[in-house]
């Protein structure tokens, strides 16, 4: 993944997660997934040695979005806004 957009995934979930008032260790929990692994995805990343970029799996998106009380495209439409305006468009011509 981009590390860019891993990044921008990290804030989505950091603010997600504090609208909800809700701990790390928490969502991690509902989630499946180890307090430091989401820690992690928060910061953009997959590994703190090498610090590549997070690329979660669908399945860690689903679960996420089950903890987080939000749907996976609700999780990713800030990241990826909706291009049917330029779909729309192309078709047009």
């Amino acid at each position: 993944m981009n590390p860019q957009v891993a990044r921008q995934f990290g804030l989505v979930l950091r603010r997600r997660r504090q609208t909800l008032k809700l701990s790390q260790e928490r969502v991690a929990h509902h989630a499946q997934l180890s307090r430091n692994y989401y820690q992690l995805l928060e910061r953009g990343l997959s590994s703190r040695e090498n610090e590549t970029p997070a690329n979660p799996s669908f399945s860690v998106l689903i679960a996420l979005s089950s903890a987080l009380d939000t749907t996976v495209p609700e999780l990713l439409s800030e990241i990826f806004p909706s291009r049917r305006d330029a779909e729309v468009a192309f078709r047009a011509e």
